[in-house]
């Protein structure tokens, strides 16, 4: 009878045992797993991962996507790791061979469109909510020894033979122009014009001003400005290249009052608002020129990388390339095929943990936060991730995705409407999503942004991460663009990361609801800006970061206590946010008690060093009062002249007493798990000394210099 118990109870206990599952380029996906009969693909892999599996990938390039069927559990992830000490590449592409020489430096390659499946990136365009560019698209790339080409405007570019196709003179279509706060001015209603533009009438819309080329101009008798505006918008639609509007005071050679950049839209009436900073001083009616210019030809770098151009017709995909001095049959040649390279194609596969590879070369789609974001790896819409130790490079589009589901609204441009969707229908709350961990990977060469989350990213870690070569080899953006760009960061620490060269809107962008956030010990520079804040309602906490990109931190949010920071950047502040409301929260939770808009007056500013150009005196140009105790000012750096409270002569020590709660949401400033906050640790974590701690992110102990190295912290 004790033997016949003893057998279930035996089987019982082998199937609670955890399975280590092998890949190696040798093996068969037939195999059994084992480390003596691996299988052959991590794609195999996965569909066999339970929870408390572990996926190890011995060394070799593997040409996948990965789509986990299935997650772990809490305490028993999914992890996929590389082999200890062996290098693992997974790729989204394909090596191409066969390429023919044509003229000069170009080649050309045909290929059945069955090579790519279902999904062609050579006839995919980038293309979603506020996604800006001066020419057409594809998340298609080309690869010569690993780095990717520029991909052409039009074939001529790289073929340099086909004058038919040298590119459109016509650069855009207007709507409107107008002054902030006052009524826009319809483009036909213009009492001049030098070209031969002509009214065209939109479907269901109003007519607009068509097609402007470069060197036109069009006169305005009496746009009203107002008093002492700040911004002009351009209404305007370009399928094209877009272009340069110059709008001058007066003549078409009178004084330059802004410019602005008009880039591609989906269609000649497709419009969109092209906005820019009036640089000069008007009021009231006022006679106003544009003058329109073609985007002007950047000279092109010594080394830099050559062109492509696909064309896609019923049956094949030709390619042509330019190869400078080097034989594309000769030197690895790679095209992108794949749209992702780890991503669950479902909603809900949670506790994975993916570490220790080097992940590449994806046809991401852009990301925006109203629609679903597919990264080169992502989680789409899950808890308990774990992403560590890996390369992540040459994304299309992003890198890393902490980012929202897909559904029927995807890019419509309405991200009020996507929240509730988020709450009622997809379970946007704290036992479902989020709680992830982002670190220790390097993620670079990605056209829009390294990290991106919209909702997704609530309750997560992104900690020790390097971020560079963010949108720099590309001319397409738009309003997601950064190293690290998150809409609904709550409870989201940023710590230790450090984030450099990222164009467009630079380093790390906050956008709409970022509660209870902390952005700690982290290292930025050239960056086109080091931080922004939109349309936050706080609290949020930025302490100990070395802020180095000398350009601008952009500030539209509040409740911020931004404490013990270095600052090289001047503080721009965008006023003009009335109206626009953003969700907040019960703290440490998604549970949504009302919408509002910031109040500017409520930043904290304590113990920073201020080294040029502004300071905190940008707050005075909008007559905001700020709370600002124990900062230093050097180089030009001015402190608010009329701060709540002036600077004292002993410097606080930050905790949750002194800062009180945000203004708006009511929410106290504490940690992230509701603990009691204290400032007392620096850049590097030392513990500061004392009740007056010195100004800046490093503990000084009173000599002339201090000296450290701040990357790698260890």
């Amino acid at each position: 009878m004790l033997q016949f118990l003893l057998i279930p109870l035996l089987c019982v206990s082998t199937l609670m045992v955890a399975a280590d599952i092998h890949v190696s380029p040798s093996g068969n996906d037939e195999n059994d797993g084992s480390a003596g009969s691996p299988l052959k693909t991590i794609q195999a892999a996965a569909n066999k991962a339970q929870p408390g599996d572990i996926v190890t990938v011995h060394a070799g390039i593997y040409r996948e996507e990965i789509n986990p069927p299935r997650g772990g559990d809490e305490g028993k992830p999914i992890v996929f790791q590389a082999a200890p000490g062996e290098k693992v590449v997974v790729k989204g592409s394909e090596i191409a061979t066969g390429w023919k020489k044509l003229e000069g430096e170009a080649w050309e390659l045909t290929l059945p469109n069955s090579f790519f499946g279902k999904f062609n990136p050579y006839s995919d365009l980038i293309k979603g909510d506020w996604y800006e560019a001066r020419q057409k698209f594809h998340t298609g790339a080309v690869y010569l020894n690993g780095h990717w080409l520029k991909e052409a405007a039009v074939k001529s570019i790289v073929t340099g033979k086909d004058k038919a196709d040298q590119g459109p003179k016509e650069l855009m279509n207007i709507l409107s122009l107008q002054v902030l706060g006052q009524k826009p001015v319809m483009a036909v209603k213009r009492s001049k014009q030098k070209s031969d533009a002509a009214v065209v009438d939109v479907p269901g819309g109003q007519p607009c001003l068509g097609r402007l080329k470069d060197g036109d101009s069009l006169e305005f008798d009496a746009v009203d400005f107002g008093e002492n505006p700040k911004r002009l918008f351009l209404k305007a639609g370009s399928p094209n290249s877009g272009g340069i509007v110059e709008v001058r005071e007066g003549a078409v050679d009178g004084r330059l009052v802004c410019k602005m950049e008009v880039g591609i839209t989906a269609e000649w009436t497709h419009f969109q608002n092209f906005r820019a900073l009036i640089n000069t001083p008007l009021s009231g009616p006022q006679k106003i020129v544009l003058v329109f210019k073609a985007y002007p030809q950047k000279p092109e770098k010594e080394g830099a990388p050559g062109f492509w151009f696909a064309e896609v017709d019923e049956k094949n995909t030709t390619i042509m390339a330019q190869f400078k001095g080097v034989d594309p049959n000769k030197e690895p040649v790679e095209i992108n095929v794949r749209q992702a390279v780890f991503y669950p194609r479902q909603t809900g596969r949670n506790y994975i943990t993916v570490r220790g590879f080097t992940l590449e070369q994806a046809a991401t789609p852009w990301s925006p936060p109203t629609a679903e974001q597919i990264g080169l790896i992502g989680t789409n819409w899950s808890k308990g991730w774990i992403i560590e130790n890996n390369t992540i490079q040459y994304s299309t589009c992003t890198g890393i995705t902490l980012g929202k589901h897909g559904d029927e609204f995807d890019n419509t441009k309405d991200f009020r409407r996507a929240i509730p969707i988020a709450v009622e229908k997809f379970g946007w709350n704290r036992e479902n999503i989020g709680h992830h961990l982002i670190r220790n990977n390097h993620i670079q060469h990605c056209g829009q942004a390294g990290i991106v989350g919209s909702l997704g990213s609530a309750f997560s870690e992104i900690r020790g991460n390097e971020i560079h070569e963010i949108r720099q080899n590309h001319e397409y953006g738009g309003c997601e663009t950064a190293g690290i760009k998150l809409h609904g960061a709550v409870d989201t620490l940023i710590a230790d990361n450090h984030v450099y060269r990222c164009e467009h809107w630079g380093g790390i962008w906050i956008d709409w609801m970022g509660q209870g956030l902390r952005i700690t010990g982290n290292l930025l520079h050239d960056n086109s800006q080091d931080l922004m804040f939109e349309v936050n309602l706080g609290p949020h906490v930025v302490d100990n970061n070395l802020m180095l990109s000398k350009s601008r931190v952009t500030e539209a949010s509040s409740g911020g206590a931004y404490v013990n920071n270095l600052w090289t950047d001047s503080i721009t502040i965008w006023a003009d946010i009335a109206g626009r409301t953003t969700p907040f929260f019960k703290p440490h939770s998604l549970d949504i008690i009302a919408n509002a808009t910031p109040n500017q007056n409520d930043d904290h500013f304590y113990n920073n060093l201020f080294v040029g150009p502004k300071g905190l005196s940008a707050y005075d140009e909008f007559k905001l009062k700020i709370k600002a105790v124990g900062n230093v000012y050097l180089k030009g750096a001015r402190p608010s002249v009329d701060p709540t409270w002036m600077a004292e002569p002993k410097r606080p020590v930050v905790n949750s007493a002194l800062l009180g709660k945000a203004s708006v949401s009511g929410a106290p400033f504490a940690n992230r798990d509701g603990s009691p906050l204290f400032l007392d640790t620096d850049y590097f974590g030392n513990k500061r000394s004392g009740d007056n701690p010195a100004p800046g992110p490093l503990v000084w102990d009173g000599k002339p210099t201090i000296r450290a190295k701040v990357w790698p912290k260890n």
